[in-house]
């Protein structure tokens, strides 16, 4: 008898997407469902008894999660938060002092390369200092600067050294694509420098939170010790990624103390 009268929750499937999936550990499809509960008899539905609230069931290994896990970034958001937030805070750090100088710009595409963009060069970089949309546009095509001699146009130098090894990871970073990632060669808009930031810091803690900003300083100091400017571009970018001022001042000048070392 009760197998025939009783009741049973439906479900019904109202959006779908990708999201991080906990149980699988890494990017899934998900739908996200609705459920209600009915009352039956002889397996007919027939009076509505109440909803049971919403889940998100992943694809693959069918576990439901609180919906709530929509608000973790997936493993695709991870990583094009990780290279605008890169690009945004070495082009301040740049802009700052340091643009003319062949040892800054150096180290500033050694970053962004190891960001995810493997086939950066010194003429995009010069060409989004400058504003514009496309590293190929007229006057930016030739010249040796700009088209880049051997130690800009890929050598080992650039290719990733110690520091920023190719397919690398930094502590705390989700992992970093090599060459042929679906990210390698896209520019895009350039992303102002608080929201890049702020969208790049959720991910990281408090370790990788102070490397990231000591290799921005890296970049000022490239050309020498850190100017007014560099040094507010430095703390502005502390503040981005959540310390103190106290906390990003110390870090700047660990960082500019152990780069002056070198």
């Amino acid at each position: 008898m009760l197998a025939l009268v009783g009741s049973r929750v439906c479900y019904r499937t109202i959006a779908g997407g990708l999201f991080h999936g906990e149980r699988c550990g890494g990017d899934r499809p998900y739908q996200h469902r609705s459920g209600r509960r009915w009352a039956h008899l002889f397996g007919i539905p027939l009076a509505r008894l109440g909803g049971t609230g919403e889940h998100l069931r992943c694809a693959v290994c069918r576990t439901c999660y609180r919906v709530e896990l929509l608000a973790v970034p997936t493993m695709e958001q991870m990583l094009v938060a990780l290279l605008a937030g890169t690009k945004a805070a070495v082009l301040a750090m740049l802009r700052a002092g340091g643009a003319g100088n062949p040892a800054a710009r150096r180290r500033a595409v050694q970053m962004i390369r190891a960001a995810g963009a493997p086939d950066y060069h010194d003429g995009r970089l010069l060409a989004a200092l400058a504003g514009a949309e496309l590293a190929g546009g007229p006057g930016l095509a030739g010249g040796p600067e700009l088209a880049g001699g051997p130690e800009l146009a890929g050598g080992p130098e650039l290719a990733g050294g110690p520091d920023f090894p190719s397919g690398a990871e930094g502590p705390g970073f989700q992992r970093i694509p090599g060459p042929g990632s679906a990210m390698a060669g896209s520019d895009g808009p350039e992303v102002g420098l608080r929201p890049a930031v702020e969208a790049f810091a959720i991910q990281l803690e408090v370790p990788a939170r102070e490397w990231f900003l000591a290799k921005i300083v890296e970049v000022g100091v490239a050309d020498g010790p850190l100017s007014t400017a560099e040094w507010e571009v430095a703390g502005t970018v502390a503040r981005y990624l959540g310390m103190t001022a106290a906390h990003g001042r110390d870090v700047i000048t660990l960082a500019e103390e152990a780069a002056e070392a070198n």
